[in-house]
């Protein structure tokens, strides 16, 4: 599921896989990867070493970190509300390895506390 989401972000923001692990902090780099790693904590049960793991080796401070930054521009912006909304219709749409769509990404956004 990880991967999925790492699938869908990169075609919203039209990035590589790379560039969400690389070590950039570039905004344009890094905005997307905390929206994939927001989504990973909102869609999975994965741990944040789990996440950092999969997004370069992270620690899992930083996954913390960008988890509540991106609850933060939620609450504050309707712009990333769009976005993460945009990367969780690709990834309804996305086939997951059985080959059907995901049928929980359709559900309402719900943060978690």
């Amino acid at each position: 599921m990880i991967s999925d989401i790492e699938k869908a972000v990169c075609l919203k923001f039209k990035l590589e896989k790379l560039d969400l692990r690389n070590h950039s902090r570039r905004w344009d780099v890094a905005r997307p990867r905390q929206v994939a790693m927001y989504l990973c904590r909102q869609l999975t049960n994965a741990s944040y070493p789990k996440i950092g793991r999969h997004f370069g080796g992270r620690h899992h401070t930083t996954i913390i970190h960008g988890e509540r930054r991106i609850k933060e521009f939620l609450r504050t912006t309707n712009t990333m509300a769009c976005e993460v909304e945009g990367v969780r219709e690709i990834l309804q749409q996305l086939p997951t390895e059985k080959g059907r769509a995901r049928e929980h990404a359709a559900q309402p956004m719900v943060v978690r506390a």
